[in-house]
């Protein structure tokens, strides 16, 4: 499981930005970027910290899947995204609308998928 990855991915679904999770969950921005990064590995202390500044429990954070590896196309955007959010722009106050749309929307189809997978691995294992 890469810590980073799952971490980034339900940051930006809280529309958090790195300062704004660091404020929240009184862990630095600094050590947010670190572990997001994989430079780090948090505490269990400090990554409970930050999924609850995310409203995200420890069993979706586990279980759910994280998105996979990312072209170099959606990393850029993914950047470009982040320099928006963290600029307080009215662009930002618009993206962050749409992406609150959506996010109960994506977060009914990945608890689906997470349901399924959990439901094939039940059936492998009476079938084995």
């Amino acid at each position: 499981m890469d810590i980073g990855k799952r971490l980034t991915f339900f940051r930006l679904k809280a529309l958090h930005t790195q300062d704004s999770l660091a404020a929240q969950s009184k862990v630095s921005r600094q050590a947010i970027s670190s572990i997001e990064n994989g430079r780090a590995s948090p505490t269990f202390a400090t990554l409970c910290a930050l999924l609850s500044a995310c409203d995200t429990t420890m069993e979706d954070f586990v279980f759910i899947g994280a998105p996979k590896q990312l072209s170099e196309r959606d990393q850029a955007l993914h950047c470009k995204l982040q320099e928006i959010l963290d600029s307080n722009s009215p662009a930002a106050e618009g993206i962050a609308i749409n992406i609150e749309f959506l996010h109960g929307h994506m977060l009914t189809l990945m608890r689906a998928d997470a349901e399924k997978e959990r439901q094939s691995k039940v059936r492998r294992k009476k079938a084995g």
